[in-house]
């Protein structure tokens, strides 16, 4: 009823403005901000109904039919673009080729021809581009110097080989490699955020702790340690620690008590379980071997 009320307004201002009559395409009800790129889809969906063509469709509003209700009516499977976009997403090169042979043979199957196989091409392009958007791409970094003539190729294309090698090298391969090229380098980023973080506080901070200061989830931290370093965060923070524990015994006056207490361990016995374990030796023996080496 509120799309309503909008459109209604809406419709009355263009026909007294420039005195024609417009339709609204309405999508299904949505509740956050970052499903508004999906919720346009699905209003430009509902604009391309076949009713929508229908002279008495002028002047309406027209409702998204879900995925497989279209499908069943028209050529264009978007479930399908679904499955594409989510396997681009994951970067999965097999399952994305074998999906756009899937795509390519409904095509033939359903005989699509001339403008209306370069429209669904268009679309199934414009959608794997999106995917590179939604990620804080531009689509200049994907396209490069190809962005000029990447459509007007699409009106090139004739056989089943050229439509799905288009699909895979020309666009799904270059969204691919970007996505992959900007997710290790920002996970590069984040393992030298954690590093610094566990140095800034000699290793006195928690997986969670350390989450929370970077405004990341704790197993993306967790995931993205163990792939880039084979390590935990626990083991990183501890073997911080050690460093401290050592440096402090060898270059200050300090006494094991008081290397405990700077290093936040509740009592002094387990310092020296931790340091045993970790060197092999008590932290006094450490001190002791060392100035004896010295002098």
């Amino acid at each position: 009823e509120a799309c309503r009320v909008v459109y209604t307004a809406a419709a009355r201002s263009i026909r007294t403005a420039l005195g024609v009559s417009c339709r609204a395409g309405v999508s299904r009800p949505f509740h956050k901000l970052h499903h508004m790129q999906l919720a346009a889809q699905e209003a430009w969906e509902a604009l391309r109904l076949p009713e929508a063509d229908a002279p008495e469709a002028s002047g309406q509003m027209l409702y998204y039919q879900p995925p497989d209700e279209q499908c069943a009516r028209n050529g264009y499977d978007t479930l399908l673009e679904h499955e594409i976009t989510a396997a681009v997403t994951a970067c999965k090169a097999k399952e994305v080729r074998h999906l756009l042979e899937r795509f390519t043979a409904k095509m033939l199957e359903k005989n699509i021809r001339g403008y209306e196989r370069q429209f669904y091409i268009q679309r199934l392009v414009a959608a794997m581009l999106a995917v590179a958007e939604n990620a804080g791409l531009s689509v200049n970094q994907v396209l490069a110097d190809r962005q000029a003539n990447l459509f007007e190729t699409i009106g090139k294309i004739y056989t089943a080989d050229q439509m799905q090698n288009f699909l895979m090298d020309e666009v799904a391969v270059p969204v691919m490699d970007l996505l992959t090229e900007f997710r290790q380098s920002s996970s590069s980023e984040l393992v030298k955020n954690v590093l610094a973080l566990i140095k800034q506080t000699r290793g006195d901070i928690t997986l969670n702790e350390c989450a929370d200061r970077l405004n990341y989830n704790p197993s993306y931290i967790w995931k993205v340690l163990r792939t880039e370093k084979d390590t935990s965060f626990s083991d990183l923070a501890n073997n911080e620690k050690l460093e401290m524990a050592k440096e402090l015994l060898l270059t200050s006056d300090m006494t094991v008590v008081q290397i405990a207490e700077t290093l936040n361990y509740s009592n002094v016995q387990n310092f020296i379980r931790f340091f045993s374990k970790k060197v092999g030796m008590t932290p006094g023996k450490y001190r002791k071997d060392y100035q004896n080496e010295k002098k």
